[in-house]
């Protein structure tokens, strides 16, 4: 006598209810960039520096540094290396000290390298780029 057997591997039976699915994870959002903050004394072209895209807040101080009795002119210029014709140039700060010590404000960034550039005789300075949203 022969006894053949016969297995089954690999079928199911659908029996016409839907099978449960786990759910697809999220995958995590991207971490926002850290802050560019730049320092320095007196008047600086930066080097191209990358932005992300989105909208940064932009926080600044500086401190005349020569004697009392007359006022120094603050500017302070990004420019866009990505835009056509080469370049963008956007005031972002423009006071006289000492009247106006410190303030903040905003910049849209199309993402892309940017040059940062200060004017200013006689300050010492420090300004902030705090990304905020894409």
């Amino acid at each position: 006598m022969v006894v053949v057997a016969t297995a089954l591997v690999g079928c199911s039976v659908n029996s016409g209810t839907p099978s449960a699915r786990a759910s697809p994870i999220p995958s995590p959002s991207p971490s926002p960039p850290p802050p560019i903050e730049l320092s320095g004394t007196n008047s600086k072209v930066t080097d191209p520096m990358d932005f992300a895209p989105g909208t940064y807040r932009v926080t600044w101080e500086a401190t005349d540094t020569k004697p009392h009795g007359s006022t120094e002119v603050f500017d302070v210029y990004i420019r866009g290396q990505q835009f056509t014709g080469g370049q963008e140039q956007t005031n972002l700060v423009s006071t006289a000290l000492p009247a106006t010590s410190s303030g903040e404000t905003s910049f849209t960034s199309g993402g892309g390298p940017y040059v940062v550039s200060v004017v200013t005789q006689t300050a010492t300075w420090r300004i902030t780029f705090t990304w905020l949203s894409p």
